[in-house]
């Protein structure tokens, strides 16, 4: 049986606006000792594949990517337009229409849900959220953060 896990003791390591970092120990019936995991608990997460025609068919598509400086790598990045869902998101579909025009100024006229994935199950809580935004349009006076 591959679920025999059972949960025990669970403390917050670290907690910033973004994610908390906390450990939670796990037993095994065939481990003699209890083992501590560290995981991420996050905001869900939206990804856009954004395209300016009305099908990923079309042969003259174009997917709209975003450039950002990334502290992580160190560098700057060519990306998805995305990012964590907010409070205020009334749902994944609403984070993404707000990441699409903050990070690319853009508006689509036409939406669909791929689905969710966990972003790495091995130590995230979160799920992305990943969409197609269809006939994508730059507004050129966007203010874009």
């Amino acid at each position: 049986m591959l679920h025999q896990w059972k949960k025990g003791a669970r403390r917050t390591l670290l907690e910033n606006p973004i994610y908390k970092v906390v450990e939670e120990v796990h037993t095994h019936p065939s481990l003699p000792n209890p083992i501590p995991f560290w995981l991420i608990d996050a905001r869900d997460w939206v990804n856009v594949i954004a395209v300016d025609t009305d099908s990923l068919r079309d042969s003259s598509a174009r997917i709209l990517l975003v450039k950002q400086y990334r502290i992580g790598p160190e560098r700057v990045t060519w990306e998805l337009p995305g990012g964590t869902t907010e409070e205020s998101d009334t749902d994944p579909l609403h984070a993404a229409r707000r990441e699409l025009l903050e990070e690319g100024g853009a508006s689509a006229a036409r939406w669909e849900y791929v689905g969710s994935m966990s972003p790495n199950a091995a130590f995230f809580r979160n799920r992305t959220h990943c969409f197609v935004a269809y006939g994508c349009r730059v507004d050129p006076n966007a203010v874009i953060g």
